[in-house]
Parts: C-alpha cells; structure tokens; sequence
C-alpha cells in the first residue's frame, strides 16, 4: 500500500467508524459503511484539507468517492 493510499484510508478513518480501514477492498463500495451523503461531503472536505487541493463543482457528485480506488484516482490527478 502506497503512502497516497493510506492517507486516504485514515482520512476516510476519520469520517466513518472503522476497525480496520485496511481490510476495505480498493474497489469495494463505501456505502455499505456508512459513507452516506453526509458522510461524503464531510470526507471531500477532509480530503481537500489534508492534501491541500481542491475539487471543482463538476467532480463533487458522490459516485467519484464511493470507492477507494475512485478516491485516490482523484486526489492523483490533482497532485500530480
């Protein structure tokens, strides 16, 4: 696991109840622990804040965070 990965998954750690963020499949839908509406908005804003980036209007749309994979492909291209 790289260190963009681990990031992400404790800022995700931060936002909802997790035991073990490791054992969440990269590709595995985030809805099914907890990371509703709410939830995501509180995880884009934590995101930005700890990456130090920001989202534009046009991506904020929950189905670009509901995966890890889609996390991280999208903090990526930002601090690329």
């Amino acid at each position: 696991m790289n260190s963009l990965e681990q990031q992400t998954r404790n800022a995700l750690s931060k936002i909802i109840d997790l035991t073990d963020n490791t054992a969440i499949d990269r590709n595995e839908d985030l809805l099914k622990y907890g990371l509703d509406s709410l939830a995501t908005i509180k995880l884009i804003l934590q995101l930005e804040t700890e990456f130090k980036i920001e989202f534009t209007d046009e991506e904020l749309l929950t189905e670009n965070f509901n995966t890890i994979a889609k996390i991280i492909d999208r903090i990526s291209n930002k601090v690329a």
